[in-house]
């Protein structure tokens, strides 16, 4: 008997809520249409920052295993430069032969006494060979004092640029491209120059797709200016030379650096291997830098954007509550006489408090039932349309209809407590 007498009371319970929800249905939908849009709005930020979280973690997962550099060890050059002083006193034929044991000959035009070729002259065609590998060069830095630069129509100012010297695969490898002249230019030994934005300003020198007849002085040496390197990167304040003129200007090719860009996530075992590859005799005589991995900045991505996310989410369930809460305090106040009635015929005060707390909740959970589905598919409407992978995770999705039904519940909270606080005399007599 007491049992039936529970489900007899859960029966009139919801009767009683549902006669109140449809008795108004406008604010019943708006209530719900609050809900959905707040939970809604928390499900697809936290699903839309996820998608996005994993899109940026994976573009610099690709990123951070495809660069490699690689440089001579300073062991290795300390042994094969001999000291200037010890330069100046050997024969040419001496030097001669102390740079042709270094497996490099001198460049074309050059006295072999010059220059001291450290690097293999088939090291970039081996690199390349290798599958993995997109792109590969050398870069020798000169900076300002060892090449310095001028022009005739600026004798009066001072010009503080570095130069560069580079094969045009590092500029393959930095995913930069030229204005004017193709970048394999950079491959012979012509005296052209490439310029970087900033520098081009510098010298007075508009950027344009024909830059004929303008040149500039790098040391001793006219070059014609060839083209330029667009954008703000690593170059745009630089002078790029041919990387075999650099070598000449410099006397040694011992500071180059090799470049290399590598297929997506083979950046790791390039590193490995590949100074067995240039120098297979004496790998050791090189440096690989190694794969620098970025896990705490993706990490940081995805946990700053989730957090944001909830925090947005968070403000309009807030919002909704209140709505819902203002709601239910006009509905206590509307329906006094029947409260009053209720308790004048026997209902205790928590079963007139279970109607409004039962009734926020289910417009919480069915407005966290919609908003859950809406959410779902604005995530994958958002990651269709931005070409990302959808992230959804069944849990945030679940928990909406369990958000709204908490939701509701809270909101009511107080409009219940109101609702017992009514004293049934004065309440039936209530206009």
């Amino acid at each position: 008997m007491k049992d039936r007498n529970v489900w007899l009371w859960i029966r009139d319970t919801f009767t009683d809520v549902a006669i109140e929800l449809r008795s108004q249905p406008a604010k019943t939908v708006l209530l719900i249409a609050a809900v959905a849009l707040s939970v809604g709005a928390l499900v697809a930020s936290v699903g839309i920052s996820n998608s996005s979280a994993r899109q940026i973690d994976g573009e610099l997962a690709a990123s951070t295993v495809r660069r490699v550099n690689v440089e001579l060890s300073a062991g290795y050059i300390n042994s094969a430069v001999p000291a200037p002083s010890r330069l100046a006193q050997e024969s040419d034929e001496s030097k001669r032969d102390h740079t042709e044991a270094l497996g490099a000959p001198a460049a074309q035009g050059e006295t072999p006494s010059a220059q001291v070729r450290l690097w293999p002259d088939d090291a970039i065609d081996k690199v390349a060979a290798i599958d993995t590998v997109d792109d590969v060069g050398l870069e020798l830095m000169l900076g300002s004092s060892s090449a310095p630069i001028s022009r005739a129509v600026l004798a009066d100012t001072p010009l503080n640029l570095d130069v560069v010297g580079m094969t045009s695969g590092v500029l393959g490898a930095n995913g930069l491209r030229t204005l004017g002249a193709s970048q394999r230019w950079l491959d012979d030994s012509f005296p052209i120059a490439f310029l970087g934005e900033r520098a081009a300003n510098s010298l007075g020198i508009p950027v344009t797709m024909e830059p004929q007849g303008l040149s500039l002085v790098v040391g001793s040496q006219e070059y014609s200016v060839a083209g330029f390197i667009t954008g703000d990167n690593a170059y745009a304040g630089r002078v790029v030379i041919p990387y075999s003129m650099a070598v000449q200007l410099a006397g040694s090719d011992a500071t180059a650096t090799m470049a290399v860009l590598t297929s997506p996530g083979a950046g790791s075992q390039v590193a490995r291997t590949i100074r067995q590859v240039i120098m297979p005799q004496a790998p050791q005589s090189l440096s690989a830098s190694q794969v620098i991995s970025a896990e705490g900045s993706r990490s940081s991505v995805a946990t700053q954007m989730a957090a944001q996310a909830a925090w947005i989410g968070a403000f309009l369930i807030v919002l909704a509550a209140l709505l819902i809460a203002n709601s239910m305090v006009v509905a206590v106040n509307a329906r006094t006489v029947e409260i009053g009635v209720r308790r004048a015929l026997g209902s205790s005060k928590w079963k007139v408090a279970t109607v409004f707390w039962l009734e926020g909740g289910l417009i919480g959970f069915l407005g966290g039932l919609v908003g859950s589905t809406i959410g779902t598919w604005v995530i994958l409407g958002v990651a269709i349309a931005s070409g990302w992978t959808a992230v959804l995770t069944p849990l945030w999705i679940a928990l909406g209809p369990l958000l709204g039904f908490a939701v509701g519940m809270i909101a009511s909270a107080y409009p219940a407590l109101r609702a017992t606080r009514i004293q049934p005399a004065i309440a039936v007599r209530t206009n």
